[in-house]
């Protein structure tokens, strides 16, 4: 790997927008490093939390 993964990549690895080898390689990088490990687990939670309270907007926008 070459050096630590930008913050941009972090974000695209915590949405699960990178492919392999490169997610492998951030991953092994993360496991080594485990403030910015936290911070991209955060980063999935709110994600999770986020999405879990617009669901019900999104699936009637209505507000039938």
């Amino acid at each position: 790997m070459t050096g630590a993964p930008a913050e941009d990549e972090l974000i695209a690895y915590a949405d699960e927008r990178v492919t392999d080898p490169r997610s492998a390689e951030i991953g092994a990088w993360l496991a080594e490093h485990p403030d910015d490990e936290k911070r991209v687990r955060d980063w999935r939670r709110q994600t999770a939390l986020l999405r879990a309270a617009l669901e019900p907007a999104a699936k009637d926008p209505a507000g039938a």
